[in-house]
């Protein structure tokens, strides 16, 4: 493994990490916040495709 595919991957490896954290750290407030409006994370992602995907429906 050459220097440069192994700088491409540490750096991959770097945002895999990055972005599962910000998950954990972002999921928390979000569903806390969610709660305290009395919803879920599957209730807002049922109702959004509800309202937002209903003109995708077949006739």
């Amino acid at each position: 493994m050459n220097a440069s595919t192994r700088h491409f991957a540490r750096h991959y490896l770097e945002l895999l990490v990055a972005m599962f954290v910000g998950m954990a750290v972002l999921g928390l407030p979000v569903g806390l916040g969610l709660s305290a409006l009395g919803m879920s994370s599957s209730e807002l992602q049922t109702r959004h495709l509800r309202c937002c995907c209903s003109s995708w429906r077949s006739p």
